[in-house]
């Protein structure tokens, strides 16, 4: 029988999923459920898959380095993966994964409140002027972006500052 969590992992309503030794839980449809016990929350198996965070991400966890970012592939999907261990949690490690935004899954008219609003966001993006987009996690904001990155021209070099690179740009010649 497939486990509860492989489930989360191929349900792409699912957009977080944490795991701790109490169990997992899953963002979706704008609710955390109740964490569900299953057996890769085990203590042996989330030691396991944050030590293959780490990996991926070339370090180690440990006391000097007790946290680690990293993007892993789970059930043919790519997610952006988190592990802390002790001593910054207390019952062993914890690890969140979120499901990388899909690159056509919002267009810009999802954003917009009014046509004024439209006519100053496509003049912005259209005349390459600087835009700040900030918010809490979860917001929106690597979806509205890659909305408006859709109107740039393949022929505009457009660099990009973020913590984690999960912006499709406009062309190879693009920072991040």
């Amino acid at each position: 029988a497939e486990s509860p969590f492989s489930r989360a992992l191929r349900d792409e309503a699912v957009e977080d999923i944490v795991l701790s030794p109490r169990g997992f839980a899953r963002f979706r449809e704008g609710a955390w459920s109740d964490p569900i016990v299953c057996e890769e929350c085990s203590t042996e198996a989330l030691h396991s898959l944050a030590r293959h965070i780490a990996e991926r991400a070339c370090t180690t966890l440990g006391l000097t380095q007790p946290s680690v970012d990293a993007y892993l592939t789970l059930e043919g999907t790519v997610f952006r993966a988190h592990a802390v261990s002790p001593p910054l949690v207390m019952e062993g490690p914890e690890i969140t994964l979120r499901r990388l935004p899909s690159i056509h899954r919002f267009s810009l008219e999802d954003f917009i409140m009014s046509e004024a609003h439209r006519q100053t966001l496509r003049a912005a993006i259209t005349n390459g002027d600087s835009i700040l987009v900030a918010g809490a996690t979860g917001s929106g904001k690597t979806s509205l972006l890659t909305a408006c990155l859709r109107l740039v021209s393949s022929r505009e070099r457009v660099i990009v500052l973020e913590d984690s690179p999960e912006l499709p740009l406009p062309n190879p010649l693009s920072t991040k």
